[in-house]
């Protein structure tokens, strides 16, 4: 085996390395470009609902208590939000 033969091995053997690293940059680069747009995605939604009474499964007069707390909760939901919140709560 040659001088020549030898550095071609040692060139060749540099070669696959550099490809290697250079795959290597490239899965990262990748990984850290979906890791941004991913940080850019919205967690959740919010939507405003407003509160409805449902099927009529109470008495009449638990339903009437739950509409009183219903209409109470919308009087106060710009004034006091939390404890409207609270109110449309205890209806369900």
């Amino acid at each position: 085996m040659g001088f020549c033969e030898s550095d071609a091995k040692d060139q060749s053997l540099f070669m696959g390395i550099a490809l290697q690293i250079k795959r290597s940059q490239t899965h990262i680069l990748l990984a850290a470009a979906l890791a941004a747009l991913a940080a850019c995605a919205p967690l959740a939604e919010v939507s405003k609902t407003e509160p409805k009474l449902g099927a009529q499964d109470g008495t009449i007069a638990e339903l009437r208590r739950a509409e009183q707390a219903i209409a109470d909760a919308q009087k106060l939901k710009r004034t006091d939000p939390n404890r409207a919140v609270g109110l449309t709560g205890d209806t369900i």
